[in-house]
């Protein structure tokens, strides 16, 4: 068994279209840090579930069914989270350099012990 993460990113959205694609890709490739990745699709249909299923090797855990608005979605995504600190990412968003999720979880272990 594998120990939990240290951080959960979690990413809502419902027909995000291309724009997830940078915001995830931002994540993959962030270095020396693996958070675990929850998407949670409110019922998109633009092809935004197919896309996701293609790449579900790459994501922690993947939710597709309709809810009641951002914040329900942000619940489910809670709810499925392991990681002592969580980030929500929106699919509209980027995380600009390579570093910045290695960066974070540095400073949260740092603020922690001390």
């Amino acid at each position: 068994m594998s120990a939990a993460p240290i951080l959960s990113v979690i990413l809502v959205c419902k027909n995000p279209g291309s724009r997830l694609h940078a915001a995830l890709g931002s994540v993959w490739e962030q270095l020396h840090v693996q958070p675990e990745i929850i998407v949670v699709d409110g019922g998109s249909t633009d092809g935004t579930r197919e896309w996701l299923e293609s790449r579900r090797s790459r994501l922690t855990a993947l939710v597709s069914e309709p809810d009641t608005g951002v914040y329900d979605a942000m619940n489910k995504g809670v709810a499925l989270a392991h990681g002592e600190w969580i980030y929500f990412l929106g699919s509209d968003d980027r995380l600009v350099g390579d570093m910045v999720l290695s960066e974070a979880t540095n400073w949260l272990m740092q603020a922690e012990s001390g």
